[in-house]
């Protein structure tokens, strides 16, 4: 309750302070109550959405795989699933190198595919194919594209009708276009796009949509990649 809490502060007031406060009493309230899937699910709700936007990202690495791990070791998949994709959203923020993103982000597609977890399944496609393209190996003639391996035609058009699932989408395009073109307005208003359709649903999900705001500085998240401005451009509709 106190999580849900926080989350509404964030998303309704952007009360940062509070919703911090509360995080902390949700976390601190799973130490009197002990309880495997309680503590799986808050903390994955605490660190996903409420300490990503009032503490420093790296720290919410560590209780994001513990959530994951004791999700799937009690029979919770849902909260397991949904951290590890938070975790590899973040880690993407914070400039992991693309071959470790890459291989991490299809092991875990895959387990989500098996476990049939497919609102996390969807995320993690959007996430996957954009490394796909940022490494090279999917794409290479066409590195805005967001269909691919991991993302189809059908998907776009089904993404399209979720709201969730089209922000994902829509901030990943907006980081490949900042990366391989220099259509760097375009790709804000991608994110806009994408912001706009989810804040009438999930508005405390806007940290997927931060990312493309980090993301026009290149230089900062993947040093060994260069910005390319005269290449072809697939913009979403």
């Amino acid at each position: 309750a106190f999580a849900n809490a926080g989350m509404i502060m964030i998303a309704l007031h952007d009360d940062l302070k509070g919703a911090s406060l509360y995080g902390e009493y949700a976390l601190e309230l799973l130490k009197n109550y002990p309880s495997p899937v309680a503590t799986a699910r808050t903390t994955f709700l605490v660190h996903s959405f409420i300490y990503s936007w009032t503490r420093p990202l790296r720290s919410s690495l560590a209780p994001l795989i513990q959530a994951y791990n004791m999700g799937l070791e009690h029979g919770h998949t849902g909260s397991a699933e949904f951290a590890i994709v938070m975790w590899l959203s973040m880690r993407f923020i914070l400039g992991t190198p693309l071959e470790s993103m890459t291989e991490d982000a299809l092991q875990y597609l895959e387990q989500m595919k098996e476990l049939n977890r497919y609102q996390t399944c969807k995320l993690a496609k959007a996430l996957g194919q954009a490394l796909l393209n940022l490494m090279g190996t999917d794409n290479a003639d066409d590195p805005t594209s967001v269909t691919g391996r991991c993302l189809s035609e059908e998907d776009i058009e089904d993404a399209q009708n979720e709201p969730f699932w089209w922000s994902a989408v829509c901030a990943y395009n907006g980081a490949l276009l900042t990366y391989f073109s220099d259509h760097v307005r375009h790709a804000k208003l991608i994110a806009k796009r994408g912001h706009d359709r989810l804040a009438n649903v999930h508005g405390v999900s806007r940290l997927l949509i931060a990312l493309v705001g980090k993301m026009q500085n290149g230089c900062y998240l993947f040093p060994h990649i260069p910005m390319h401005s005269h290449r072809p451009v697939r913009w979403l509709p």
